[in-house]
């Protein structure tokens, strides 16, 4: 049986840096981004490909390989808090 651990991470990880990279792509920043953390639309895509590699290695625990899952989750969680309070902050100003 898979772990739900590592299922639900690399699910959270794919839709993150897939989301990323096309928030990256498309380009457009609120003020917050641009003004108070001083992002570009490439610091989205960086955000993405990390994602992405965490997605990679939760594939690699969900085929087998003997990684611990939970804290990778924890990573992923962090990284994704840091990440969305980027830009959800200016949200409700915009």
């Amino acid at each position: 049986m898979h772990d739900p651990t590592a299922l639900s991470g690399f699910v959270l990880c794919l839709l993150g840096g897939l989301g990323a990279i096309v928030k990256g792509r498309r380009g457009a920043l609120t003020w917050w981004e641009r003004e108070v953390y001083h992002m570009s639309p490439r610091s989205n895509v960086r955000f993405g490909i990390f994602y992405l590699a965490l997605a990679g290695l939760f594939a690699l625990v969900i085929a087998g390989l003997p990684l611990p899952s939970v804290p990778l989750l924890a990573v992923a969680v962090v990284a994704g808090v840091l990440y969305v309070s980027s830009f959800a902050r200016g949200a409700g100003d915009e």
